[in-house]
C-alpha cells in the first residue's frame, strides 16, 4: 500500500487521542530554519468555541485569521512563551509555529508574442496514451459547471485567455487592486492551464482566484491556511477542484486542513515539490487524499528537478509549458514547475463536470486509475509510473 494511503486510513479511522503528553504539548517546528517569527496557528478541539478560544490571546498576542472550515482555530501574533502557554491549554489541540512557503523553485519564465498550435505540448501529451504527438488537443467536453480554485498569486481576471470565466474569490495578503489581482505573473498561467480558452484542459470552468502570495511569490502557511478555509467555505459542497501551486516543508496543519476540504468534497491537486526529493517529506505533496502531481518533460522523462516517491499520485507535463502570463492581457509565458498540477486540475474539473456526483475521493482515485502506466522514464522505483490521461473522460 502506498505511503499517502497508509496515512489516509490512520486519518479516517475518527479515533478519539489519548491526552497529550508534556513532548506533544510543545510548539510544532519551534525553531524550524524556515519559521516566520512571532507567528502561529491555533488549532482547538472539535466542540471548542473559537470566540471564547481567541480571548486567551487578547493580551498576549494579535489574531490574525479565523479557520472555521477546513480547520477549527486560528493564526495569531505572539510570543514564545505566548505560543507555550495556548498549546498547555484544554481546549487546544496543537500549536504550531508559522513556516514559509513559496512557489517551487524551479519555476522560470519568459513572455512569448506568438503560441504554437495547439498553445501547449502539455495539452496535445495528456490526450494520448503515447509518443509521438499528433498536434491536436481532443477534450470530449468542457467544464462549465465547475469551480477551480486556484490557490497561488492570484490570476489577471482581464486576461484574452479568460473571457470573464476568472472572477474575485479571497485575497489574504491585500495590497492590489482589484482584490486577487496577480501582480506575480504564476497564478494567471496556472489559471490558464487549468481553464483557459486556448492553453487550458477545462475550457468554460469558472476560474476563482485564491490570493495567498504576494508579488514575489512569497507568503506564509497561515495565509494559506486562510485560503483553504475560505475555499471550503465558498464550495459549499458542491463539485469543486482546487490547484495548489505554493508548497514548503512538511506542514501537518496544511495537510489536516486540506484532508478536511476533501472531506467536504474539494477536489486537490497539488504540487509534488521542485526539491528532487521526496516528496513525503514536504506539503502540501504529503496530503494522502490529495492528487499530488510530479513533472515530466517532452520525452515523458521526469524532469530533474520534481519531487519523486510513494507519495506521487500521478505525472504530467511540468516543464517549458505555454500559458498566459500577467503583465498584460495579451501576453503568455513559457514557464516550468507547478504546470504539472494545473495539468491535473483541468483533468479533475473534467471529470467532476461529467461525473458531478462522483464524491472529490473517487474522483482523485479515477485520475490514478485511468492515468497511462509504463511510459516515463527516469524514474526511480519508489515511484508510480503513471502520466496523466484525459483521454478516459467519456462523451
Amino acid at each position: 500500500m502506498e505511503i499517502k494511503h497508509v496515512l489516509a486510513a490512520v486519518l479516517l479511522t475518527g479515533a478519539v487521542a489519548a491526552p497529550a503528553s508534556a513532548a506533544q504539548r510543545a510548539v510544532l517546528y519551534s525553531g524550524h530554519g524556515e519559521a516566520v517569527d512571532g507567528s502561529y496557528v491555533v488549532v482547538l478541539h472539535p466542540g471548542q468555541d473559537t470566540a471564547a478560544a481567541r480571548s486567551l490571546v487578547t493580551r498576549s498576542g494579535r489574531v490574525e485569521h479565523t479557520y472555521t472550515s477546513a480547520l477549527h482555530g486560528f493564526s495569531v501574533r505572539a510570543t514564545p512563551a505566548a505560543a507555550r502557554s495556548l498549546a498547555a491549554d484544554p481546549r487546544v489541540a496543537y500549536v504550531a509555529q508559522d513556516l514559509v512557503v513559496r512557489l517551487p523553485d524551479a519555476v522560470s519564465a519568459r513572455e512569448v508574442v506568438v503560441q504554437p498550435d495547439p498553445p501547449s505540448w502539455g495539452l496535445d501529451r495528456i490526450d494520448q496514451r503515447s509518443l509521438p504527438l499528433d498536434a491536436n488537443y481532443h477534450h470530449a467536453n468542457t467544464a462549465p459547471d465547475v469551480r477551480a480554485y486556484v490557490v497561488g498569486t492570484g490570476i489577471r481576471y482581464s486576461h484574452h485567455e479568460f473571457g470573464g470565466s476568472a472572477v474575485p474569490g479571497v485575497d489574504a495578503v491585500g495590497g492590489v487592486t482589484p482584490p486577487g489581482g496577480d501582480c506575480n505573473g504564476h497564478g494567471t498561467h496556472m489559471a490558464g492551464t487549468v481553464g483557459g480558452q486556448s492553453t487550458g484542459v477545462a475550457k468554460d470552468v469558472t476560474l476563482v482566484s485564491v490570493r495567498v502570495l504576494d508579488c514575489s511569490g512569497a507568503g506564509s502557511y497561515s495565509q494559506v491556511l486562510a485560503g483553504v478555509d475560505w475555499l471550503t467555505r465558498d464550495s459549499g459542497g458542491r463539485p469543486s477542484v482546487a490547484l495548489m501551486s505554493p508548497g514548503g516543508s512538511f506542514y501537518r496543519p496544511l495537510n489536516d486542513a486540506i484532508t478536511a476540504s476533501i472531506n467536504a468534497n474539494v477536489h486537490y491537486s497539488v504540487i509534488s515539490g521542485a526539491s528532487g526529493a521526496n516528496a513525503c517529506d514536504f506539503s502540501p505533496g504529503s496530503t494522502p487524499l490529495a492528487t499530488t502531481v510530479g513533472a515530466t518533460d517532452r520525452t515523458d522523462a521526469k524532469t530533474s528537478w520534481s519531487n519523486h516517491g510513494g507519495c506521487i499520485d500521478v505525472w504530467a507535463p511540468g516543464a517549458q509549458i505555454t500559458s498566459a502570463w500577467g503583465t498584460a492581457d495579451d501576453v503568455y509565458a513559457v514557464i516550468s514547475g507547478a504546470t504539472a498540477s494545473a495539468h491535473a486540475a483541468g483533468a479533475a474539473a473534467l471529470w467532476r463536470q461529467r461525473f458531478p456526483t462522483d464524491p472529490a475521493t473517487a474522483v482523485a482515485d479515477a485520475l490514478r486509475a485511468n492515468a497511462t502506466p509504463g511510459v516515463i522514464g527516469g524514474l526511480a522505483p519508489d515511484s508510480p509510473n503513471l502520466l496523466l490521461f484525459t483521454g478516459a473522460v467519456p462523451s
